[in-house]
């Protein structure tokens, strides 16, 4: 292939998860990838096809637009009473957004192909990808990699996917190990989520007061673990008789659940809320607190570690790339461990800007550079 450094290169990121005027932060971190490749003058075009439940029986709209960022996006979503259906099966996927692919191909005249999450993006656009000769880039964020492996009648394909990559990017090495488990190719590296450091910004901890004020923030489902943190602070506040404040960020029936439980510690429920709002929560927090039973990097201790603020998180997966002596506590997931570990966190005293400053390798700049490196290393070879 004939390559010119200089001369611009042409991205097409495709994804079944991306952010739509009706749920504006599914898949935000893809989105917030593809900006850090668009900031390394790149040229993107987003193509996300995004289904949703429906009582109709198929609805197809598309919009095309440019976005904030200036980037290309072509958005193709259904509503549908079928949509698990259509969800399972990448071949109907394939059919619905062929028409528009093409003219996509045609007009961006992509020089290679970003995809996003192997099942079921990866899988359509490996076929895309082939069918237009375009080398193909696949960023991994998936918990359930094991399961669909071990179970879908695609696994054998997400296999030969993974294998003939031109590389696979995965933002944990929880992940990367994981990946290597179903592929030998050698062919994948790590490349973070990018954190907003803007918005997570540090700013000084103002002094403590007499309560110790907690925040925590998912989307409070499986494999979440909302239980561990109520349960656990509300020993601590028992057993220290310490004034205990949680906040508690995101929807979920864990959190509908828990917001009508009468406890001795000080809670507020915010369902979900824009990162700035966040932001301003951790920062008049003492401690980010996070309990999960597997994560595949988790931006919500990285957002809070930007701040500059401690996290006390479970040990397992992913969490434990992110936490260290010096930044917070690790907890095994029962309550004992999660009780002990609450006590020797209020009784260390952190450096909050060191804190924070270690997290500059998730900026949307450091992140970026790492995608041109792989796109140029790709086109050149």
């Amino acid at each position: 292939m004939n390559y010119n450094t200089f001369v611009k290169v042409n991205v097409l990121f495709y994804s079944n998860w991306y952010p739509s005027e009706k749920h504006p932060y599914l898949g935000i971190f893809v989105k917030k990838h593809a900006v850090s490749v668009k900031q390394c003058a790149i040229n993107v075009h987003i193509f996300s096809f995004i289904l949703f439940p429906s009582k109709a029986i198929f609805k197809k709209s598309q919009s095309d637009f440019v976005d904030e960022f200036g980037m290309t996006n072509t958005q193709i979503i259904i509503e549908s009473r079928f949509y698990k259906l259509i969800h399972i099966l990448p071949f109907i996927q394939k059919k619905i957004v062929s028409k528009s692919f093409d003219k996509v191909i045609r007009e961006f005249k992509p020089d290679l192909l970003h995809s996003n999450i192997i099942y079921p993006a990866a899988l359509v656009a490996f076929d895309l990808s082939r069918k237009y000769h375009l080398p193909h880039v696949i960023t991994e964020h998936w918990t359930k990699i094991d399961r669909f492996m071990n179970s879908s009648l695609f696994a054998k394909k997400a296999k030969k996917v993974y294998q003939q990559a031109s590389k696979i990017t995965a933002v944990s090495l929880f992940l990367k190990k994981n990946i290597e488990d179903y592929n030998s190719a050698g062919n994948v590296i790590r490349i973070p989520n990018v954190i907003d450091l803007q918005v997570f910004n540090y700013k000084e901890k103002k002094q403590k007061s007499g309560q110790l004020v907690f925040t925590c923030v998912a989307q409070w489902n499986y494999p979440k673990r909302l239980d561990l943190i109520m349960q656990s602070l509300e020993q601590l506040a028992t057993e220290k008789k310490q004034a205990v404040k949680i906040q508690v960020v995101g929807n979920g029936a864990m959190a509908d659940q828990y917001k009508t439980m009468k406890w001795n510690i000080d809670t507020v429920f915010y369902k979900n809320i824009p990162p700035a709002q966040i932001a301003d929560l951790i920062h008049a927090s003492d401690f980010f607190i996070h309990a999960s039973d597997i994560e595949t990097f988790s931006v919500v201790i990285a957002e809070a570690l930007s701040t500059g603020t401690p996290v006390i998180a479970s040990n397992n997966t992913a969490i434990v790339e992110l936490i260290n002596d010096g930044n917070g506590v690790l907890c095994e997931n029962d309550l004992a461990s999660w009780n002990k570990g609450l006590k020797q966190l209020i009784s260390k005293n952190y450096n909050h800007k060191e804190i924070a400053k270690q997290c500059d390798r998730f900026s949307s700049d450091k992140i970026g550079k790492q995608f041109e490196e792989i796109y140029h290393q790709i086109l050149k070879s």
